[in-house]
């Protein structure tokens, strides 16, 4: 998406008190000399001393929000760091409302924390702003999908596909969602599952205490623990959905590299670094059916399967879950 140049307020300060703000445009453009390059962590500095050059800076703002993201790949998608790039982009709206890139990215950063609808409400000022920003019809389809609105769901879908012009993923996607809505009833899996349930299988064909080589909220440094568990095994292993539902994400995820994520109605669980993918966003899985193979993709060191529990919004110790502890 393109960026939107300053507009007539900042412009007006900025002819009152020139010398004050050059400071800060010499940080916001090393800033993005950086961002340009890649180096984030660098990039980030540089629109903190912007932001505190001039608290009004909404790019300096926009654009830290988007070093947060962009480290948040390369840490598995941070909770933390996306809830830091989430207030970045509030910031720079409180600036400036309108700013359409922010709302934009706003609401891929409410989806990546499942805020279905917040995320959903940023897409629909995008398109009150811009008709023509089509991916946003695509997001708030997403987003209506996975609250479980399909009526607005096939509405957004359709316009998503009626005004692309290109078939790609996400045209097959969309097309896949809207053939599940109108052929099935996409209830969530009523039955619970809990901690040891009988009622799950393992992910892979075996795990032993000594194949798991990282352990549930073990100290990773900088900013958070680890989320889940990696249990070593060889690539191209078969990797399993541990119980019924319907998955949620099948793509590649930044430092997670190819993720499944599946909602099985009373919790949520992730399978990341896979190889290969065998199953669609949208599609009923169930429990044992194959979902991909253990792979090295995203940030990791060896073949492994990284496994997420996510259960009533909290993460928990898989191993717990799984009864081997």
């Amino acid at each position: 998406m393109r960026l939107l140049d300053y507009k007539l307020p900042l412009l007006l300060i900025l002819s009152i008190f020139p010398e004050f703000f050059a400071l800060a445009q010499d940080y916001l453009d090393d800033g993005l000399y950086y961002y340009n390059r890649g180096l984030y962590y660098t990039a980030a500095g540089s629109f903190k001393r912007a932001i505190e050059d001039n608290p009004q800076n909404y790019r300096a703002h926009f654009y830290l929000a988007n070093c947060y993201m962009k480290i948040s790949e390369e840490e598995r998608n941070s909770p933390t760091l996306i809830r830091k790039a989430i207030d970045e982009y509030l910031l720079a709206l409180k600036i400036y409302p309108d700013f359409e890139d922010a709302l934009f990215y706003l609401g891929i950063a409410y989806f990546k924390i499942n805020d279905f609808h917040n995320a959903s409400k940023c897409f629909d000022k995008v398109i009150q702003l811009n008709p023509k920003e089509i991916a946003a019809y695509y997001n708030i389809g997403l987003c209506f999908y996975n609250l479980k609105d399909f009526k607005k769901a096939k509405y957004y879908l359709e316009k998503y596909l009626v005004n692309k012009k290109k078939s790609d993923e996400y045209t097959e996607n969309a097309r896949a969602l809207l053939k599940k809505i109108s052929g099935e009833n996409f209830n969530n899996v009523e039955n619970e599952i809990s901690l040891g349930s009988e009622n799950i299988a393992y992910p892979l064909d075996y795990i032993y205490m000594n194949n798991i080589t990282s352990y549930f909220n073990e100290d990773r440094g900088r900013y958070r623990k680890h989320l889940g568990v990696d249990i070593k095994a060889p690539a191209g292993a078969l990797v399993y959905a541990i119980a019924d539902g319907v998955v949620t994400w099948a793509w590649h995820d930044g430092g997670y590299g190819l993720k499944v994520m599946i909602d099985h109605g009373s919790l949520v669980t992730v399978y990341a670094h896979l190889s290969e993918i065998s199953v669609n966003y949208g599609q009923k899985v169930r429990k044992g059916q194959v979902i991909g193979k253990v792979g090295d993709t995203g940030n990791a060191t060896g073949s492994h399967l990284h496994f997420e529990v996510i259960k009533d919004g909290k993460y928990v110790d898989p191993l717990n879950f799984l009864g081997l502890r």
